[in-house]
């Protein structure tokens, strides 16, 4: 729950969150820092997929994010139940704790979430085809509808060119445009619905 709630709240890609620890979340400026991420690399001795805490993709993926209240209080809440779970285990969780991990502090399995986050996305009638990085993709399609700047979007999804943003989100502008029609339209129509300042003061003086 809390790692797709704060998919959903800061458009953060799924490595990131992976290797996201409690020290990268400042709650009281509410900020969370992203300076690294989790994935899978073949390890050519072993002869298969290990996972490994790497750089970002790039310089732009070295970021810091807003953290939302409710965010705040969805992670306060999950970092209190997962100090009880690794209690619980035997272990401490200390600011280097992963805050997402499994119940016994380890790093997440990728191809698990997605199963688990595929059975909500069943049970809520979406399309299957969905994926983790949909939630990404909400929450930049959320800003653009509330009237964000692309340059601001590019910088809060850590994209390296702003024509990543403008091209991936290129269907979702088209739309906000459409929009401004009808803002210009009810600009007007308040307008007219004013009474003339002139009028109403001369009506004023006559009663």
């Amino acid at each position: 729950e809390a790692l797709f709630n704060t998919a959903l709240d800061t458009g953060m890609r799924q490595g990131e969150l992976f290797a996201l620890t409690w020290s990268d979340i400042d709650f009281e400026n509410l900020v969370i820092h992203i300076d690294k991420t989790y994935g899978y690399t073949k390890d050519l001795k072993l002869n298969k997929r290990v996972g490994m805490i790497t750089p970002p993709k790039s310089e732009k993926s070295v970021r810091d994010i807003p953290l939302p209240q409710r965010t705040k209080e969805i992670l306060l809440k999950h970092k209190a139940e997962q100090k009880a779970l690794l209690f619980r285990c035997g272990m401490l969780q200390e600011e280097t704790s992963i805050v997402f991990s499994t119940v016994v502090g380890t790093y997440l399995d990728g191809n698990n979430v997605v199963h688990r986050l595929k059975t909500i996305y069943k049970n809520l009638g979406f399309d299957k085809s969905k994926t983790f990085h949909d939630l990404r993709h909400t929450y930049a399609t959320r800003l653009f509808e509330l009237g964000e700047e692309p340059r601001t979007v590019q910088e809060l999804l850590g994209h390296s060119d702003i024509n990543i943003t403008l091209g991936t989100y290129i269907h979702v502008l088209e739309k906000t445009k459409q929009k401004t029609a009808t803002k210009i339209d009810d600009l007007y129509r308040t307008s007219e619905s004013i009474p003339d300042l002139a009028e109403t003061d001369q009506v004023n003086v006559l009663e």
